[in-house]
């Protein structure tokens, strides 16, 4: 079923594009027909009065940058419910390689931080995200953050609505309107300028 298929197909972009968004999103409010609403993601949030952020000035990621975020996130008022820190891959190896340690085995080798314990409590470490900023690490509270949507009335928050058929051919569009609730701006926080290896 051709139609089900370019449904499905368009259906995966979006959720990429929501994910992108998530991140990386810039607020804009519509001021008129021709102007879209767009949600600010949580590298906008993290930059708003409150937000935590601790400069890098272009080094690599060390232990006392991490500890210095949580210190002031936890000074700024963050609660830690679940607190979980966001980055690409090359940051995602450098917080293995500060807290991982490997033990002696002759068929398995490596680490993989997923989670790590502080004075602030457990953080946890997502999986690297191909969307994160690779100078950047952000740590969030999910605890905090929330979908938001519009739905229309009897349709839903994402629909498929066919359109008028020419011949043989099909179409509709797909709608939906998202954003993204990133909580207080207290509760995030940001190492950027950080060295990305390149």
């Amino acid at each position: 079923d051709e139609l089900a298929w370019q449904i499905d197909y368009n259906l995966k972009i979006i959720a990429r594009n929501v994910e992108y968004t998530i991140l990386r999103g810039a607020y804009q409010i519509a001021t008129d027909e021709n102007t879209a609403n767009k949600t600010r993601g949580l590298g906008e949030a993290v930059q708003l009065t409150g937000g935590t952020r601790v400069n890098a000035s272009s080094a690599a990621l060390t232990r006392a940058m991490l500890q210095e975020l949580w210190r002031e996130m936890f000074d700024a008022g963050a609660m830690f419910m679940n607190p979980v820190l966001i980055c690409g891959g090359y940051q995602k190896q450098a917080i293995s390689d500060i807290y991982g340690y490997a033990p002696e085995s002759r068929n398995v080798g490596g680490v993989n931080i997923q989670q790590i314990e502080t004075d602030f409590g457990n953080i946890g470490v997502m999986p690297a995200h191909r969307f994160a900023v690779s100078t950047s690490i952000l740590c969030v509270d999910m605890g905090l953050l929330a979908p938001v949507f519009q739905p229309v009335p009897g349709k839903g928050n994402f629909f498929y609505e066919p359109k008028n058929q020419a011949g043989a051919a099909e179409g509709g569009i797909l709608y939906g309107k998202f954003g993204l609730d990133h909580g207080p701006a207290f509760a995030l926080g940001e190492i950027y300028g950080l060295a990305d290896g390149t």
